[in-house]
């Protein structure tokens, strides 16, 4: 994916889906991003620790129709497909520093 657009990386994601080449979950699954020193990228940069529950095929609607940003949870630019993905903020004093800091 190196030198690859974001646009780019995910066509190959969801073409590699459709191939099977990426398992297929029918139900919900759950990860996180504690950090307090992540940076989502351009356009977005540093954002609060948050939740991902991986709902495939939720819409916005489903978890209230929040506005992206807002302190609620809300979906990704995804919604609607099998990569959906409901976001949980979780209040910035929770984030795990690292000893840098």
């Amino acid at each position: 994916m190196e030198g690859k657009t974001p646009d780019q990386i995910a066509e190959n994601v969801q073409a590699a889906y459709v191939r099977g080449e990426l398992p297929k979950r029918d139900g919900v699954s759950f990860a996180y991003m504690w950090s307090a020193d992540q940076n989502l990228g351009t356009g977005i940069g540093h954002w609060h620790p948050h939740m991902m529950v991986f709902a495939p095929y939720y819409e916005n609607s489903m978890v209230g129709g929040n506005q992206f940003g807002s302190p609620l949870p809300q979906l990704s630019d995804d919604a609607g497909t099998p990569f959906a993905v409901v976001v949980i903020p979780v209040d910035d004093r929770l984030a795990i520093r690292s000893q840098q800091h």
